[in-house]
């Protein structure tokens, strides 16, 4: 049995997508707070390819749009 935690990567991908749509930060601005390029970024949040997010990736995502969230 294997330890830690287990994501849809899909579905995580596409809530991404979809907050970093809504809320106004952009998807080049992530891809910079990651240190990655936004089209590698991209490939990553779409699973292209062998481009997969790692979890330090995951929480990285979470915790830069947590820190960016502006209440509306």
């Amino acid at each position: 049995m294997s330890s830690g935690i287990h994501i849809h990567t899909y579905a995580f991908g596409d809530s991404v997508q979809a907050y970093v749509h809504t809320s106004g930060y952009s998807q080049k601005k992530l891809a910079e707070a990651l240190s990655l390029h936004p089209k590698v970024l991209s490939r990553k949040l779409n699973g292209s390819g062998k481009a997969h997010l790692t979890y330090l990736e995951v929480q990285r995502i979470i915790t830069t749009l947590a820190c960016n969230h502006q209440p509306g």
